[in-house]
């Protein structure tokens, strides 16, 4: 454990970044730190910094952690609709490397989320879950979307970010098998997805 004084650096210096992405509160805003490649860019070197760091957080720093992350992500979401297709792929690259350093530290605290149990059921590599085919693909959505019924009043917002990441790469390999997948298969799909959607939302209506 570094002394209080370096934990005080990287906590400033994951707030200062935080300032880049924050319209703005306390922070000036230039025109620079408008521009979209701004954010992005920011929210990689915010996790550098917490990857990188030379130190194990406790679980109250955690807490903070996750909290700067969540002014974070809201910062750079607010600038989605601007991205391009590479921008929002590298936004979704940070996302996963923030819920792979997060699992660290909730295996070590014993703490298993219900992202964690979402990405098992995929399995397979990040854009390519092999093991999802058209002959078990209908299944999945079902297995996804009864899972996050149980337990979406359990959810963070940070959850919600990585499950909607995991939906995203099952739809993602949904369109993969678009060719062998059945009309019945795709409306079944369909109705799942507006089922998924009502969950989401409510989730934001309760964040209100």
């Amino acid at each position: 454990m570094l002394a209080n004084n370096n934990n005080k650096r990287i906590t400033s210096g994951l707030i200062a970044m935080m300032c880049v992405l924050v319209v703005p509160a306390g922070c000036n805003s230039t025109p620079q730190e408008d521009d979209v490649v701004v954010y992005v860019d920011a929210y990689a070197s915010f996790m550098d910094s917490v990857e990188t760091a030379e130190k194990e957080f406790t679980l109250e720093e955690m807490e903070a952690i996750r909290n700067e992350y969540e002014i974070m992500r809201a910062g750079v979401e607010n600038k989605r609709h601007l991205m391009s297709d590479e921008q929002i792929a590298e936004v979704e690259r940070n996302n996963t490397r923030y819920f792979n350093f997060r699992r660290q530290y909730e295996t070590r605290f014993g703490d298993e989320t219900g992202p964690d149990k979402l990405e098992r059921m995929l399995e397979g590599p990040e854009d390519e879950p092999q093991a999802i085919t058209s002959g078990n693909l209908v299944e999945t959505y079902h297995q996804f979307v009864r899972e996050v019924k149980m337990n979406k009043e359990q959810y963070s917002s940070d959850d919600w970010t990585q499950i909607d990441t995991l939906w995203n790469r099952l739809n993602r390999r949904k369109t993969a098998l678009k060719d062998s997948i059945n009309i019945e298969a795709a409306n079944e799909i369909n109705k799942l997805k507006v089922e998924y959607g009502q969950y989401k939302v409510h989730d934001q209506s309760l964040q209100k």
